[in-house]
């Protein structure tokens, strides 16, 4: 909420350490590739996002379709939101994680 309906330039920072279950790597997954997850906001959360993401629609003169709406908000996520994936080269888990989840290197930059 704060990368899309706020415009706040936002950084997530997580450690391989941090990671419980994999579920955890999902949601980065998803958002490292579409920029969202699926069912994370609420009725209340859409209509901030949707009051929002109006102005946006109007400055490109885009019907206010609830469709659009939300593509403008993700936009603005994809804009203002920068994930920092802190993790070792070392050991079964990375590898798993990469062949479980393909965004980590396809939607990343590796720096060594």
């Amino acid at each position: 909420m704060a990368a899309g309906a706020k415009r706040n330039s936002t950084c997530f920072l997580i450690q391989d350490t941090q990671i419980i279950n994999d579920i955890m790597l999902e949601d980065l997954n998803n958002i490292l590739n579409s920029g969202h997850v699926p069912n994370l906001y609420d009725a209340q959360d859409l209509e901030e996002i949707n009051f929002t993401a109006k102005k946006d629609c109007q400055n490109k003169s885009l019907e206010q379709s609830s469709f659009n709406l939300y593509n403008q908000f993700l936009i603005a996520v994809k804009r203002n939101l920068h994930i920092l994936l802190c993790m070792s080269p070392l050991g079964a888990n990375f590898k798993t994680y990469l062949l479980n989840f393909p965004s980590l290197v396809n939607c990343t930059t590796i720096d060594f």
